[in-house]
């Protein structure tokens, strides 16, 4: 009866640890959409300060 118990603790404790290994391999990945997505916003921003300036060099040229 001790050995099943002790078996059981044992597969509750692996279960556990696979769950952990999930859960770090979603964070990871959530990590890694989270830094390109940020990227793809700076890239965006940096896009649009562009073509504030040119619209701006437009405006100044037309006026």
């Amino acid at each position: 009866m001790k050995e099943i118990i002790i078996n059981t603790v044992d597969v509750i404790r692996g279960i556990d640890s696979v769950k952990e290994d999930r859960l770090d391999t979603v964070l990871a990945e959530s990590e890694r959409i989270l830094n390109k997505v940020n990227m793809r916003l700076e890239r965006i921003g940096q896009r649009h300060k562009e073509i504030e300036d040119k619209v701006m060099e437009l405006n100044a040229l037309f006026s």
